[in-house]
């Protein structure tokens, strides 16, 4: 259970949030992953703000993947050893998204626990041009101009709230 390990990862897609019980361990855990050919960037302590990520729910170790991989939240080495709601879409037991819901077998109902069937995934950070989202509004005034810079995803939530007269 991630409650009585010495850190555990929280995976949501090509970020994953590393929770670590004793500080004093943190360094050492963020050095297990400096070196792993999967993972792009290792964050701790205030690099997290880097992306916005310097907030009492993340964990004291961000990782973030290669552009072209995603982090699976599969622990076990056998997939017969797989808990029961691994098969199923059940987002509230699982310690991250998973994405291979998507590949749901209707008629069983279970979904496969081949992590290499997703192609593709989200939360890269947008550091280049062709990896910035798009936000569409029929009202250009709605979006604040930003001249030097691109919007953030982390100010989308700002622009949504400020347009329905709602305040952060």
């Amino acid at each position: 259970m991630p409650g009585e390990s010495a850190a555990w990862a929280l995976a949501d897609h090509q970020l994953a949030h590393v929770f670590v019980r004793d500080t004093g361990q943190i360094e050492r855990v963020a050095e297990l992953f400096r070196n792993d050919p999967n993972v792009a960037q290792v964050l701790v302590g205030a690099e997290r703000a880097t992306y916005g990520l310097d907030d009492e729910r993340s964990g004291e170790v961000v990782l973030i993947s290669r552009p072209d991989r995603w982090f699976a939240y599969y622990w076990w080495l056998d997939d017969a050893r797989a808990p029961a709601f691994a098969r199923t879409v059940d987002i509230h037991r699982k310690p991250g998204y998973d994405p291979v819901e998507m590949f749901i077998n209707l008629p069983s109902k279970q979904t496969p626990l081949d992590a290499t069937l997703v192609r593709g995934s989200h939360g890269y950070p947008a550091d280049a041009p062709h990896r910035r989202g798009v936000l569409l509004c029929s009202d250009s005034s709605a979006v604040p101009p930003r001249p030097d810079e691109f919007l953030r995803n982390t100010d989308v939530a700002g622009i949504l709230l400020q347009n329905f007269g709602l305040e952060r």
